[in-house]
């Protein structure tokens, strides 16, 4: 946590300049030969630092790579020159206005609500389970927003458009009831009896299936493409056994990052949801 806090200002100005010169990027070859790399580069940082991975981004950016190696000479002068770089900057900078691009943005909070969920076999060991064990639906289970499950006021995600609120946010102190007081405020209460009801359906068969196939692979696991996130890889390997899956349980976390000691503070955790199966 040290070193990647004390790198975060580095890292945002190379983030912002490497997205920044894409209005040049059409000025010659070379330059966009360049830029396309220092993207990858950028989503290799990306990876390293929260182990999200953009893989089909990178597929996309060497495929586009690949067909400007692949270009003509006269294609090349025609394409890549000072004339079309003029021409299409302004149509960079506001292409957004005609084009409706989705916005995406969010801040680093201190404040982070998660969901932890857990398998319990019939010796009663309980295990931490991998996310990304639920692909192809592991990108839902990797950001862990189950909100629907909790009747109270929570907050999930910190778009761009929480300025002020999220300055607020970076007044309050690791403290447990300063926190619940903010969220009583200013979170939002996303209970779903219906989401939850399918949520724990979805659990029960999926834990099932587990059970009468545990030990068979499936075209799924041999053939999976990558994930989109590699994060808390915590399946037990001893949990995958011999041994089937009882029950399991959902537990909510709300853990607050103190910037001053640079430390990580558990202010809850409790259990939300038991699926027994």
């Amino acid at each position: 946590l040290k070193t990647i806090h004390e790198a975060t200002i580095p890292m945002q100005i190379g983030a912002f300049v490497t997205q920044l010169i894409v209005v040049f990027i059409f000025i010659n070859r070379r330059f966009i030969l360049v830029l396309f790399a220092s993207f990858e580069a950028l989503h290799l940082g990306v990876f390293l630092v929260s182990g999200i991975f953009f893989w089909k981004w990178i597929i996309l950016n060497l495929g586009i790579i690949y067909v400007i190696n692949k270009l003509a000479k006269e294609d090349i002068e025609k394409i890549f020159n000072a004339k079309m770089m003029l021409f299409t900057i302004p149509i960079i900078i506001f292409g957004y206005i005609f084009f409706k691009p989705a916005w995406l943005g969010w801040y680093d909070t201190p404040l982070n609500n998660t969901f932890k969920i857990y398998a319990i076999n019939n010796d009663g060991n309980k295990f931490l389970i991998d996310q990304n064990l639920f692909a192809p639906y592991d990108i839902l289970f990797a950001q862990r927003i189950f909100t629907f499950l909790m009747d109270e006021n929570i907050r999930p995600s910190w778009g761009s458009s929480d300025t002020k609120t999220m300055q607020l946010l970076k007044t309050l102190r690791p403290n447990k009831e300063e926190v619940l007081a903010f969220e009583q405020e200013f979170g939002q209460n996303y209970f779903d009896i219906q989401k939850k009801r399918a949520f724990e359906n979805f659990l029960k068969q999926y834990f099932q299936h587990w059970n009468a196939h545990k030990n068979k692979k499936l075209f799924w696991n041999i053939f999976a493409p990558p994930k989109h996130i590699y994060a808390a890889l915590n399946w037990d390997k001893n949990a995958k056994l011999h041994k089937a899956v009882k029950s399991v349980e959902i537990v909510f976390s709300k853990t607050f990052y103190d910037h001053k000691n640079n430390k990580i503070v558990v202010l809850e955790e409790k259990p939300v949801s038991k699926v027994e199966l």
